[in-house]
């Protein structure tokens, strides 16, 4: 079964990305992610139980320079696309 879910960013961006609960399932098995604005792009390096950890990177896709510690999202919509049990 697959799930999306949209999010707003956190407005204190911890280094190493933030993690998204996916309530509806008890393990999300894959997950990818997409930010509304084109001045960043984001990945799901990893995920623990029922949430995907979303990174965030500023620049062209494939720079791979991940936004400063403490950066505010809030204003940036993420939205998930998980797949689980």
């Amino acid at each position: 079964m697959m799930k999306i879910k949209t999010v707003a960013g956190p407005d204190s961006y911890p280094t190493g990305g933030f993690e998204v609960e996916i309530g509806e399932f008890e393990k999300v098995t894959q997950a990818a992610v997409s930010v509304k604005t084109g001045s960043y792009h984001a990945g799901v390096p990893s995920i623990t139980g029922n949430k995907p950890k979303v990174q965030v990177f500023v620049g062209a896709a494939g720079a791979d320079t991940e936004v400063t510690a403490g950066t505010d999202l809030s204003g940036e919509t993420f939205t998930i696309v998980a797949e689980g049990i």
